[in-house]
């Protein structure tokens, strides 16, 4: 997945917003790639999932999710199972949350109880 300008990529997203992927960013356990689409978010050096910008979602992956409390954390905060198909392949699941009025403190709430930061 190719790369694009960090910058470019979110300058016309709420300042609420980059501010928080600045933040974790900055932060050393975490990191943020901003690709074409989505900005990837990162743990430690494995992906926790993001923003999909073009469609206005914050989204886990299935791996970070199992690996990091399970669903039940992400549920609380609003964040729904879901389901990607796609013909001759098993579905792409992860949970996702609409990147509207809470949703940044709703993500740091799931981000601090399965990882402990930020």
């Amino acid at each position: 997945m190719a790369q694009v300008n960090f910058e470019q990529a979110h300058e016309n997203l709420p300042p609420a917003v980059t501010a928080f992927l600045e933040l974790l960013r900055a932060h050393p356990d975490f990191g943020c790639e901003a690709h074409m689409v989505q900005t990837q978010i990162s743990f430690r050096g494995r992906k926790l999932g993001g923003l999909d910008r073009k469609n206005g979602l914050w989204y886990l992956s299935k791996l970070f999710v199992n690996d990091f409390g399970g669903p039940d954390i992400p549920e609380r905060h609003g964040f729904a199972r879901r389901e990607k198909h796609q013909s001759g392949k098993p579905p792409h699941v992860y949970w996702a949350r609409d990147s509207g009025a809470g949703s940044i403190d709703a993500l740091t709430q799931v981000l601090k109880e399965m990882t402990g930061h930020p």
